[in-house]
């Protein structure tokens, strides 16, 4: 796990992904090596929290959406952000925008995935590949709790 501060959203919002180029390459942090990442955000008096998770799994989301029962394990560690914001007051395709973008940088600089790098517009990390999944419901929080414990 990694835990980023709430001034790491904040100035991949402000100043873009460059200006945090360095909080994890200064400690030597390899963030596709961790199974969540979490990052706070604090923004017009509210709280949210994004979670990515399993980004070093992100051939899984390139893996053949018929997969059988033999590939359910695939599924299961596939890459996907969790967006957790009750209150809906940040806009999650911004949010999803950002987090997309500081993920493609971080693979570039530590020259990762360029072999599935098809579209070199989006990345390797967008909508298709890495899902954003925001709960809407006591019940589907829960689902996926149970299911993160799982893993």
């Amino acid at each position: 796990m990694h835990f980023f501060s709430t001034q790491f959203f904040q100035k991949i919002q402000d100043q873009g992904v460059e200006s945090v180029g360095s909080w994890t390459k200064r400690r030597n942090i390899d963030i596709f090596e961790k199974k969540f990442i979490f990052i706070p955000i604090n923004d017009v008096f509210h709280w949210s929290l994004c979670v990515v998770v399993n980004p070093g799994e992100i051939r899984n989301g390139y893996t053949d959406v018929n997969a059988n029962e033999e590939d359910e394990a695939v599924e299961k560690d596939a890459p996907f952000i969790l967006f957790l914001d009750s209150l809906k007051a940040h806009q999650k395709n911004k949010v999803k925008r950002h987090i997309y973008n500081w993920l493609n940088f971080e693979a570039k600089r530590l020259d990762r995935y360029q072999d599935l790098n098809t579209d070199k517009k989006n990345g390797v990390f967008f909508q298709h590949s890495m899902p954003l999944y925001e709960p809407k419901g006591e019940y589907q929080i829960f689902k996926i709790i149970s299911f993160l414990s799982l893993s």
